[in-house]
């Protein structure tokens, strides 16, 4: 059976992948209802715990995650960048 085309996603594709990880840790980790800032440094502190247990360089992980942030922001079409994923 022949694999699908890879599709580019969109970086609204991107916000709403990651609404869905922050929205998941919150509810597996039975945090109480934070303002959503916080809720994402919840999330990205646990994420530095798993990399020290795995002895991964979280800065450096951060770092390239930037480069890609960065090289898909400069790829985005003009438009509408403000798109809330909580809203729709």
């Amino acid at each position: 059976m022949p694999r699908p085309e890879y599709v580019h996603p969109t970086n609204r594709a991107r916000a709403s992948w990651g609404y869905d990880a922050v929205r998941t840790h919150v509810d597996t980790s039975r945090s109480r209802s934070e303002p959503f800032d916080i809720e994402i440094s919840d999330l990205l502190s646990d994420l530095m715990h798993l990399a020290r247990s795995e002895k991964l360089d979280f800065g450096q992980m951060l770092e390239r995650a930037q480069m890609h942030f960065n090289t898909e922001v400069a790829e985005e079409p003009s438009g509408r960048k403000d798109w809330d994923p909580r809203r729709g």
